[in-house]
């Protein structure tokens, strides 16, 4: 199982530690972190922790990323170092690379932060196996030094088969073989690996025949314990007077740990090429070129990586070799001076640029390379300034929007103080400007219990996390005013699940309460109405009935609701009145009538009706309202007075049958006054009504019509 990358992050702020942890993790590098901001701390994790990795930012309250540095230099030399830094000038960032930084990372293009890790780790691996075989080196030379004070190295001699005839002690060490054991016993080609024994033997025995001489033959030996030595072999060989093979002589130099180290270098070479081969960015490797008075006026190109032929669409052949102003096309290379300033002073330079002819955003970062040369980085963020563009017309098109809508629009940071007020926020609380009430509280904004209640509310949904939705509540406006509004604040998280701040949208509903306010007295008036109310659907189903209809009827509100008004027919009114009365109001017009009907107890009742149809805005009938009055008592008294009524019309007929019948006038006076007293006592009146009083009453025959005289009547023929 792979291990855990251990990182130190040396970070005073919390959510720029966040940003690197996020950016490691999306990698797929399994790691552990501690963050520490203080020398303490940090001198504490070196030796507690045992960091495989440093990340520092530059500037800290208590600490900076120099002192973090030479911290690292003292106690842990071979941990790699990378700066992290917001703002960095050129000096610093040369002075941290010097003082031994493997790398420097601007914040805001984290997109070099994992390249820069890779490489910082790579790079002191490297150092460190480069160190580790030097100083396996130094032993073995120091080794080696001794021995060739003592005997030198392996010496040895073997005849013409190649059977030895003489080694030094110095060969018992290093093939693991006492001398007596391979002396007259073994052949020099018995010590080679199987894998190679018979083509090795083959060509030394051929170099034998041939008389030659030969120098850093190559060639793997078993150790007595199983192990492999590599040895470099110079012989030479042994003749005689005559010019006879007698055998060879010669020396083995154990290269084994230096071709360990060579391939380790090969290895780290390689492991370099494909970093620099499969960079993020693209790197272009530059010399300068200096005219005949010894002064820079171009650069060639001597190679680029994969990465810039795919940004700059050019392939590495194409180019290499060539002039900057062969390859770009131009009477000055791109940059000339810019790079030229980097080669001089020999200090890192970095710049964004547009590059019209590709019509792409660069970042170069530039670097001093060998003697007069320079290296490039460029950092395609097209895209990046393109959704930086794209993001910023978009908040210009949302802050258009916000300011532009009727209710008010906010939003507060996690301490509850405004960062955003749209306009119209800023009307309602009758400031002239955003900037006066930016990171203010309620309490700071408005006075007395109204601060109080928005400053709470705040509190609450920044702690909890519960939003306020739709709650309604007075407020008193920048004019003294008193308004209604409908808010909600909702709590705004960040990708870690933590809450930043809230948000806030305020609709004013005093214009609403007003009318609720009225349609609440309307309500009222209804609900105590002396008249029956009724309100049907457009197909006569009862909706609504207030408290009179159901004391007259006896009907209670759930019994008739959903019913028709039929239930209350008597059966006494004609069906065509019932059919007028819907062609009426199915018209848009109002109906005018009185009904005979039944109450639930089965009694009658008269009432006067008037029905209205009700409309929406657009003309069409929804509802139709009756209101209905109870005229049974108004009806029996029209019965009575029509009943006494046809009592006095016969009271009249038998005072004039008296007239024409009574004789004399005095006699006919009598009688008269008889029968007024009689009549006034059946009407229930106290005193007697003259007679002119009777002929409204009365069709009297105009030969007794009677005229008063004081207290005397006259009959006048």
């Amino acid at each position: 199982m792979e291990k855990n990358l251990k990182i130190l992050i040396v970070e005073d702020l919390e959510s720029d530690a966040e940003i690197l942890k996020r950016m490691i993790t999306k990698e797929g590098i399994n790691f552990v972190d501690r963050i520490v901001e203080t020398k303490d701390d940090f001198i504490n994790a070196l030796s507690t922790f045992c960091p495989d990795l440093i990340l520092s930012d530059y500037s800290l309250p208590q600490f900076d990323g120099m002192k973090a540095l030479q911290l690292r230099q003292e106690l842990a030399p071979f941990v790699p170092f990378v700066l992290v830094t917001g703002s960095i000038n050129e000096e610093v960032a040369v002075e941290i690379m010097k003082a031994g930084a493997d790398d420097y990372v601007i914040k805001h293009n984290l997109l070099r932060l994992i390249p820069a890790i890779k490489a910082a780790l790579l790079k002191q691996k490297t150092i460190r196996m480069r160190r580790e075989a030097e100083i396996a080196l130094r032993e073995s030379e120091a080794r080696f030094k001794q021995i060739a004070e003592l005997a030198g190295e392996v010496i040895w001699e073997v005849d013409t088969s190649g059977l030895y005839t003489y080694i030094n002690r110095i060969g018992e060490s290093l093939l693991g073989y006492l001398s007596t054991d391979v002396l007259g016993k073994m052949h020099f080609y018995d010590f080679f690996t199987p894998d190679v024994k018979d083509s090795l033997k083959k060509a030394a025995l051929e170099t034998f025949e041939r008389k030659e001489a030969f120098r850093n033959f190559e060639n793997p030996n078993l150790h007595k314990d199983g192990h492999v030595v590599l040895l470099s072999t110079t012989g030479m060989p042994l003749l005689d007077d005559h010019g006879n093979l007698l055998g060879y002589r010669g020396v083995d130099t154990d290269i084994t740990e230096r071709k360990k180290t060579e391939d380790a270098l090969r290895e780290s070479e390689k492991k370099f090429r494909n970093l620099y081969s499969n960079m993020a960015e693209g790197v272009c490797l530059h010399k300068l070129v200096f005219d005949t008075n010894g002064e820079p006026v171009n650069y060639r190109v001597i190679g680029v990586n994969r990465q810039y032929e795919q940004i700059m669409n050019i392939k590495e052949d194409e180019i290499a070799g060539k002039l900057g102003t062969e390859v770009y096309e131009g009477p000055v290379p791109p940059y000339f001076e810019a790079y030229l300033k980097v080669v001089k002073e020999e200090k890192p330079f970095m710049f964004e640029t547009y590059y019209e002819p590709l019509k792409k955003h660069f970042l170069i970062s530039v670097s001093p390379w060998d003697n007069d040369g320079f290296a490039t980085i460029f950092t395609d963020f097209t895209a990046r300034k393109q959704a930086e563009d794209d993001v910023r017309q978009e908040r210009i098109l949302l802050r258009t929007l916000i300011d532009n809508l009727p209710d008010t629009i906010y939003a507060k940071d996690i301490e509850g103080r405004k960062i955003l007020a749209n306009i119209a926020d800023l009307e309602l609380i009758g400031s002239a400007s955003e900037a006066e009430i930016m990171k203010k509280t309620d309490l700071e904004i408005f006075p007395g219990a109204i601060g109080e209640r928005g400053y709470t509310d705040d509190l609450i949904v920044l702690s909890t996390g519960e939003p306020v939705i739709n709650r309604e509540e007075d407020f008193t406006d920048g004019e003294g005013n008193l308004r209604w509004l409908r808010t909600s604040k909702i709590p705004l998280f960040d990708t870690q699940g933590l809450i930043t701040g809230l948000v806030g949208i305020g609709h004013d509903i005093t214009e609403r309460k007003h009318v609720e306010e009225e349609l609440r007295k309307l309500s009222r008036a209804v609900e105590q109405s002396p008249i029956s109310i009724v309100i049907t659907d457009i197909d006569g189903n009862i909706e609504y009935v207030n408290p009179k209809f159901t004391e007259i009827t006896g009907y209670t509100r759930e019994e008739v609701i959903g019913q028709n008004p039929r239930i209350l027919k008597s059966g006494v009114t004609p069906q065509q009145e019932y059919k007028e009365l819907w062609d009426t109001i199915k018209s848009g017009s109002e109906w005018h009538g009185e009904f005979q009907n039944k109450k639930k107890n089965g009694e009658i009742y008269y009432e006067s009706v008037v029905i209205s149809p009700v409309s929406d805005e657009n003309g069409r009938i929804m509802h139709f309202l009756a209101t209905k009055e109870d005229i049974t008592n108004r009806k029996q008294a029209e019965e009575e007075i029509r009943q006494k009524v046809e009592e006095l019309a016969i009271s009249n007929e038998e005072l004039s049958r008296f007239n024409r019948l009574a004789i004399g006038r005095e006699m006919r006076m009598i009688e008269i006054k008889k029968h007024c007293n009689n009549f006034a006592a059946r009407l229930g009146i106290e005193q007697p009504y003259p007679l002119a009083f009777l002929k409204e009453y009365e069709n009297l025959p105009d030969a007794a019509v009677m005229a008063p005289n004081g207290d005397n009547f006259e009959m006048k023929e």
